[in-house]
């Protein structure tokens, strides 16, 4: 099943009819290259199914085009209810479930949550440590059980 975000891709770069390139996807769908490289190798894999003809050019980026015309047929058949989250939201999201939790919450955990790779999350929590330190708070990494947020009451109050 694709998710929103994929079919999203799909139904964008059959509208184009030409190709696009994946810096071009991520910047318009505001994730990573990464993201885009991963949600595409699932639509590939689903090429058939959906009757795609998809080509892929090192230069030019990626151009599909459907046998059946219809992407709406593709939607009630092929689609989840999975949520993406921007960079910012996403951001949002793991600082509050961080300010939250009582117990350290793993990256593994958070990744599931927003529903990106533990990479995208490391990268993510960096920015998150960052803003802590701004606010007077510590992103402290428990060994073997997750991510809590350290620091004084009045520093938690104000954040």
């Amino acid at each position: 099943m694709l998710s929103k975000r994929q079919h999203q891709i799909l139904t964008f770069l059959l509208e184009r009819k030409a190709f696009v390139q994946i810096h071009n996807l991520a910047m318009q769908f505001n994730v990573s290259e990464r993201t885009i490289q991963y949600d595409l190798e699932y639509i590939e894999s689903m090429e058939q199914q959906l009757d795609l003809n998809i080509q892929r050019n090192k230069y030019k980026g990626i151009k599909i085009s459907t046998i059946n015309k219809r992407v709406e047929a593709i939607e009630p058949r092929f689609t989840a209810g999975t949520l993406h989250y921007s960079k910012d939201e996403r951001l949002l999201y793991i600082t509050l479930k961080l300010f939250e939790s009582i117990e350290p919450t793993s990256s593994q955990e958070l990744a599931t949550i927003v529903s990106v790779t533990r990479r995208t999350i490391v990268e993510d929590l960096k920015r998150v440590q960052l803003w802590l330190e701004q606010q007077g708070l510590k992103l402290a990494y428990k060994k073997n059980k997750g991510f809590v947020i350290q620091g004084e009451e009045s520093a938690f109050r104000k954040a």
